[in-house]
């Protein structure tokens, strides 16, 4: 809300010696949407990330930590050290966000089930590969 103008002032009840105080704001509506947020970013902490994160940091020198001469400054160089290595070696990804909550889902229930079942029996199919018939499968799915 951003208030534009405003007036105070006094009126009379009918009682005596009792004056109610009344106040009038003007005020317009600040109606701009928040933008909806479809990414997210996110940090992928793969087996490989992690390992490129230790040798990064095996093969930072200690010389440099250990010349500075206040606790304060060696602190620092560690920490700066410590956080360029990290985002290096496990950077920050653009994610898209899967579900949006403006969206209607296009698929129902019954279709996600029909699906399953589909995929299932297609599954079952491509391992048997005549072993057995594919009749038994599909008595599980009507």
């Amino acid at each position: 809300m951003i208030f534009t103008e405003f007036a105070a002032g006094n009126f009379q009840t009918g009682i005596s010696d009792h004056l109610a105080q009344e106040i009038v704001i003007d005020y317009e509506e600040n109606k701009q949407a928040k933008p909806r947020q479809y990414f997210t970013y996110k940090r992928q902490f793969s087996e490989i990330n992690i390992s490129i994160f230790k040798k990064s940091l095996q093969a930072k020198e200690g010389e440099t930590i250990r010349s500075e001469p206040t606790i304060e400054g060696a602190f620092n160089k560690f920490l700066s050290l410590l956080l360029n290595s990290f985002n290096l070696a496990i950077p920050l990804t653009k994610n898209k966000n899967k579900k949006r909550s403006d969206t209607k889902a296009w698929m129902s229930k019954g279709l996600e089930v029909s699906r399953a079942h589909l995929l299932f029996m297609a599954k079952v199919l491509k391992n048997s590969r005549n072993e057995r018939p594919i009749s038994e499968s599909t008595k599980k799915y009507i």
